[in-house]
């Protein structure tokens, strides 16, 4: 486990760099934010907003998933997961620790970390595009099935 004066400094990193992403992306939520995670909704209309993509950062990896804040969404990604994972061209919902923490199609960026500064412009520019990706996906799914 990394030292207190370490995880300050991750924690401080991480801030800065959310508050850089929440400069360029109005979909932020800061309400739904913790050290390592950002919720972002996936438009409005979507079950009332319940239905989000979490960015997590950390200095191994950058991660994007779908996560369902109401029962509702859940249920709707459950009904959904097949046309989900065709408009995310992704192999599978994902393994089976993510899927039972209700955390689907999952995916790691391990070259953009938070601790290297260098590397956020293309931290924000993957994380900008997977958002795109899964609203898109989201929305997709949703006109299909009214």
């Amino acid at each position: 486990m990394p030292s207190p004066r370490t995880m300050d400094q991750l924690n401080s990193e991480r801030a800065a760099f959310w508050a850089a992403l929440a400069e360029e992306m109005a979909e932020a939520d800061s309400a739904e934010r913790t050290g390592q995670e950002q919720h972002f909704a996936l438009g409005d209309d979507l079950l009332d907003g319940r239905l989000r993509m979490v960015m997590s950062v950390s200095q191994d990896k950058t991660s994007v998933y779908l996560v369902a804040r109401s029962d509702a969404a859940k249920r709707w990604v459950s009904t959904h997961l097949a046309a989900l994972q065709t408009e995310l061209r992704a192999a599978g919902p994902g393994d089976k620790t993510n899927v039972a923490a209700g955390r689907w199609f999952r995916r790691d960026d391990k070259k953009n970390v938070v601790t290297l500064r260098s590397r956020w412009p293309e931290m924000r520019r993957w994380l900008r595009a997977q958002h795109a990706t899964f609203q898109q996906a989201a929305c997709a799914v949703q006109k299909d099935t009214d």
